[in-house]
C-alpha cells in the first residue's frame, strides 16, 4: 500500500490492531486473487438491490451458469428466493440457511451441485446466509453476489466460493450506506 494509505490506516486504528495480509507475494506487497474479478456497486437504496441483482444475473450469467448469493438473514434469503423465482422464471432458485433442517439443506446443496457441474442445463441461484460461506465444496461457481455486505471477514469467505482451484470467478457486492462496517470496504 502507498505510504499515505498506511499512515491513514495507522491513525484510524487502535495501537493493538493487527495487520493481516492475504495472498501476499514474497516481496511483501499485498495482492488479490487474480482469478476473481471483484466489484463493489454502491446503490442509493436497499430497494435498488433487487433490480440490480436481476440485471447482473441476466447480463453476467451464461445459460446453465450458477450463482451463489449471500444475504444477512434467513428472512431476507426466503424473500429473495420468492422475488427471483418470479423475476427469473425458469431459473432454479433455492435458499439455504440455519432455519432449514439438515435434510432440506443437503437436498438443496445436491441440487445446486448438480446444476453447477460442467454442462449444467439449468441456470441456478443458491441464496444463502453465511452457512454457505465456509466449509462447503461447490465446484464451478462462476459468480458470487453479496446482496448484504456485513464485514470484511465475511466478504473474504463469501468471495472465496468462486475462482476456486484456478478457475476464473466474479464477485459483485451491493453496498448501501449503513450496510456492515463501511470502513472495512
Amino acid at each position: 500500500w502507498r505510504q499515505a494509505v498506511q499512515e491513514a490506516a495507522r491513525a484510524l486504528t487502535a495501537s493493538t490492531a493487527v495487520e493481516v495480509r492475504v495472498a501476499q507475494r514474497s516481496t511483501g506487497e499485498l495482492s488479490i486473487n487474480t482469478t476473481v474479478a471483484q466489484r463493489v456497486e454502491v446503490l442509493d437504496t436497499h430497494r435498488a438491490k433487487l433490480g440490480r441483482l436481476v440485471e447482473v444475473v441476466r447480463s453476467d450469467l451464461v445459460a446453465g451458469g450458477s450463482c451463489l448469493t449471500f444475504c444477512k438473514t434467513k428472512k431476507r434469503c426466503d424473500w429473495l428466493v420468492k422475488q427471483l423465482s418470479t423475476e427469473l422464471e425458469g431459473t432454479w432458485v433455492r435458499a439455504i440457511h440455519s432455519g432449514k433442517n439438515q435434510r432440506e439443506r443437503e437436498k438443496t446443496l445436491e441440487g445446486f451441485r448438480a446444476s453447477t457441474a460442467s454442462g449444467g442445463k439449468e441456470t441456478a441461484i443458491l441464496v444463502a446466509t453465511n452457512v454457505a460461506s465456509r466449509g462447503l465444496h461447490i465446484p464451478e461457481v462462476p459468480l458470487v453476489l453479496i446482496y448484504d455486505f456485513s464485514s470484511a471477514a465475511d466478504y473474504v469467505h463469501q468471495v472465496g466460493r468462486t475462482g476456486r482451484v484456478g478457475a476464473i470467478g466474479r464477485a459483485v457486492t451491493f453496498y448501501v450506506t449503513g450496510d456492515g462496517d463501511a470502513l472495512e470496504l
